[in-house]
């Protein structure tokens, strides 16, 4: 079961709006950081940080978004940004990359997208 889930946000290369998810879920991962001074004073501590943020994502293709990503002006899949939001007061904000991508679309359906993706940086909840 994923940690934090959601409906909305929008994933963004360069200046263009790319995808904007109708579900999305993520998990995140934790690492153990170590301190060495604190306050000017020298001695190991050990602290728990956010390491990685993980998830996937899918959404509607249609006419208004870019279908082909890697030809969008200013995308780079190496650096994406993330704004997912999981309710009216929790949205997190990201740099990231997708770690799959694929389209699918059956006869008389819309076509959708789906992507695993990976935070590259902090991840910022607001």
């Amino acid at each position: 079961m994923a940690a934090i889930t959601g409906t909305t946000g929008n994933i963004t290369g360069g200046s263009n709006v790319i995808l904007n998810p109708f579900s999305w879920s993520a998990n995140w991962s934790r690492d153990v950081l170590e301190a060495t001074a604190f306050q000017a004073v020298t001695y190991a501590a050990k602290r728990v940080g956010l390491h990685k943020l993980t998830g996937s994502a899918e959404g509607f293709i249609h006419e208004t978004t870019a279908a082909n990503i890697a030809g969008a002006t200013g995308f780079s899949t190496d650096s994406l940004t993330f704004v997912l939001t999981a309710s009216t007061t929790h949205t997190y904000t990201f740099q990231g990359v997708f770690t799959s991508w694929a389209v699918t679309s059956g006869t008389g359906e819309l076509s959708k997208w789906s992507a695993t993706f990976e935070s590259s940086g902090a991840v910022t909840p607001s």
